[in-house]
């Protein structure tokens, strides 16, 4: 007797929340629009936190093919043996480890349809910077079909 009462109350209450969501008078925009605002502020936040210094680039002046700027683009889940990733945002490629950045960059394709790592900066010091860096674009090279599975 207990269940079915349980059962009548769950589906009375999954009906109620179905004709709510449903209705063509409810409009979702108003709460979209406060998430896109909290979004861009968190955002503008974490990004205007970190103080961010040039460094030296480790890639300056070395061409990459097409294919690996694109997995560059894609970016990858992060593992236990390939420890950075990458995200975008306004023109920007961040190298992170564990939700926080450490380092920076920009992909720049020229005429001659190479394209190079440029703009490299560092929020963190140089050494994890560079490691960061590196150990990145090594998974990118030689581990993209065991990062992507």
């Amino acid at each position: 007797m207990h269940e079915k009462q349980g059962k009548k109350d769950f589906l009375k209450k999954s009906y109620l929340l179905r004709s709510v969501f449903s209705h063509p008078a409810y409009n979702f925009a108003p709460i979209k629009q406060i998430f896109a605002m909290i979004t861009t502020i968190l955002k503008d936040k974490i990004l205007k936190t970190n103080q961010w210094k040039r460094m030296d680039n480790p890639y300056n002046g070395i061409p990459m093919v097409k294919e690996m700027a694109d997995r560059i683009r894609q970016s990858f889940q992060p593992g236990w043996e390939d420890r950075y990733s990458s995200g975008y945002s306004d023109g920007w490629y961040y190298i992170y480890r564990t939700g926080s950045e450490i380092c920076r960059f920009r992909l720049e394709e020229l005429a001659d349809g190479m394209t190079y790592i440029t703009d490299t900066q560092r929020c963190r010091d140089t050494a994890t910077a560079f490691m960061a860096l590196r150990s990145f674009v090594y998974t990118i090279v030689h581990r993209w079909k065991k990062v992507t599975g």
